[in-house]
């Protein structure tokens, strides 16, 4: 899988109020997923510690792919990565398995505010 085969398998939302209608729900539960960890925010951007603001990156198939990246790599919870040639160190694993291995997941982004999220339900 390259980085437009994962960006094209990412569902766009517009903006949040439209993700929330489309999945019957209310902002209130959409918090209580992302707290819980159930909606993993794999937003990649710069920060800017003497500001304290973040700015997302753009999102485009390479930034959307890059973010999905860099979070599996960052991930402490329990994969199964034996499946992934060089799955004995993670940071050798090849970029087109990792992208493979998500292919399977629910991947979403919130465009207005350029948020990535990936659903581990």
């Amino acid at each position: 899988m390259n980085n437009e085969e994962i960006f094209n398998h990412c569902s766009i939302y517009e903006n949040l109020d439209e993700f929330l209608k489309f999945n019957n729900m209310d902002k209130n539960d959409f918090d209580i997923k992302a707290t819980e960890g159930w909606y993993m925010d794999c937003t990649c951007g710069t920060y800017n510690g003497a500001s304290d603001i973040f700015s997302p990156w753009e999102i485009t198939p390479e930034n959307v792919a890059d973010s999905l990246i860099t979070v599996f790599h960052e991930m402490e919870w329990d994969i199964n990565l034996v499946d992934l040639e060089g799955w004995e160190d993670d940071s050798k694993v090849d970029r087109g398995a990792i992208l493979n291995y998500l292919a399977d997941s629910y991947i979403f982004i919130i465009k207005d505010s350029k948020r990535i999220y990936l659903d581990m339900d």
